[in-house]
């Protein structure tokens, strides 16, 4: 049988509701070639030697700092990340360097911010949070558009990454130096909200070129989203009810979602934060009464099927994982 005619019966089963997008999308899914073992090694190798290579650089330069011109401090720091970006892009070109590139991206990603600080701090330019802000906003926005003509996932990783930085320094800024809410909590609140947002990501980049990202943005969103959570609950006397009686609920979506985006990293975080939950519960409110005994024995049970439940959804639900 040719390709146009098994092209032609598939479209016919398709309209006919022989076959659905979902079956079709299962089956390519499940005979996706995975990567070899050799090749996720050497992944990460050039990872490793990328980061001692930075260390190294760091080194150098933090050891002769005092012995160096503004010229070389410059050079140093925002030239290499600059020529280690120039590399990459030309190693691009050859198409034969299987993942090499990545780790002069990897080089490129950690030098540049650091020498565009280091490039401002020696012309005069000091300022408090909002000027870092906006630099790491530039940065998202130039790392994108690298991204427009070079398809490498890691200059995206590297865009949320900064974009990351960026949230934080704007918000501290724009928080001022006379706060109206507590510092802690306002971290806290921020956390989830970045968690959120990752977890949009994560899905987002479910399905596309991009989806290696999705487990990483998956396990950070969960564990920002769910920390934050615990955060405001407090603790007695000064506790929040109101986050006490929410943050259960949200650990359970975490898990229903994990069922939905078929993430083992959401479900085992979800099932770790439950754990949390129940102990900091009867800690806080059975510790000094006569049954604090019996809500440990209570407690120890439910961790038990919370165990169960976590191995039951795990092995119904997570044949293909996303992470």
């Amino acid at each position: 049988m040719d390709k146009q005619t098994l092209l032609q019966q598939l479209e016919r089963a398709l309209r006919e509701g022989l076959v659905t997008p979902a079956d079709l999308r299962t089956l390519m899914e499940t005979n996706e070639p995975h990567p070899s073992r050799a090749f996720s090694i050497s992944s990460v190798l050039y990872y490793i030697g990328g980061g001692i290579a930075f260390l190294g650089i760091g080194i150098f330069v933090g050891q002769q700092w005092t012995d160096l011109s503004a010229f070389l401090r410059i050079v140093l720091t925002l030239g290499s990340g600059l020529a280690f970006f120039a590399t990459a892009v030309i190693l691009e070109s050859t198409k034969r360097l299987d993942r090499v590139p990545d780790a002069f991206h990897f080089l490129a990603g950690l030098l540049i911010p650091g020498g565009v600080f280091v490039t401002l701090n020696e012309l005069g330019f000091h300022g408090g949070d909002f000027g870092p802000g906006i630099i790491f906003t530039a940065f998202v926005l130039l790392y994108l558009l690298a991204y427009r003509f070079i398809e490498r996932n890691l200059l995206v990783a590297f865009a949320v990454l900064y974009g990351t930085f960026a949230f934080f320094l704007l918000s501290n800024a724009l928080m001022g130096s006379t706060p109206i809410i507590d510092r802690g909590d306002y971290l806290a609140y921020r956390f989830v909200a970045l968690g959120v947002s990752y977890l949009f990501l994560g899905y987002a980049f479910d399905g596309t070129v991009r989806k290696v990202l999705s487990p990483f943005l998956y396990g950070f969103g969960t564990l920002a989203v769910l920390g934050g959570a615990f955060a405001l609950q407090g603790w007695a006397p000064t506790q929040s009810i109101f986050w006490e009686v929410l943050s259960p609920g949200l650990v359970f979506g975490t898990m229903f979602l994990a069922i939905h985006f078929r993430s083992r990293i959401m479900l085992f975080l979800g099932a770790l934060f439950l754990i949390g939950d129940i102990f900091k519960i009867t800690q806080e409110y059975f510790r000094d009464s006569l049954s604090w005994p019996l809500m440990l024995m209570l407690a120890g049970f439910l961790l038990i099927g919370v165990g169960y439940a976590t191995f039951y959804l795990n092995r119904k639900y997570m044949k293909n994982p996303g992470a």
